[in-house]
């Protein structure tokens, strides 16, 4: 037993700062000098690593009813703002797997 328990914190640990100093490098592409973005496209990068730490955290929580994951096909779901964004939404398993903003431009 405490074999496992070493070997979680020993994984963990260097798991867990390797993926601390990659986020760190995201802020270099802060620099205004060397970098155009978006607010959009820093919103859909924050959003991206926010959804994927809440899936990996739900993992660690037991289930409450006790069954196993069971297979459900994706189900689509869109929504469009009066500001002409629209989201798109993938769900699995009763849980969002992916989420997509997009803004609609129209010319005449």
């Amino acid at each position: 037993m405490e074999n496992k328990r070493q070997n979680f914190k020993k994984i963990a640990e260097n798991r867990t700062n390797k993926i601390i100093d990659m986020i760190s490098l995201l802020g270099n592409l802060s620099n205004t000098s060397y970098y155009e973005y978006t607010d959009e496209q820093i919103n859909a990068i924050f959003d991206a690593i926010q959804e994927e730490l809440d899936r990996q955290r739900e993992k660690f929580k037991p289930r409450k009813d006790g069954r196993k994951k069971r297979f459900e096909l994706w189900v689509v779901t869109y929504s469009l703002t009066k500001t002409l964004k629209t989201k798109l939404t993938l769900i699995s398993s009763k849980r969002i797997i992916s989420s997509i903003s997009l803004c609609l431009r129209f010319t005449t």
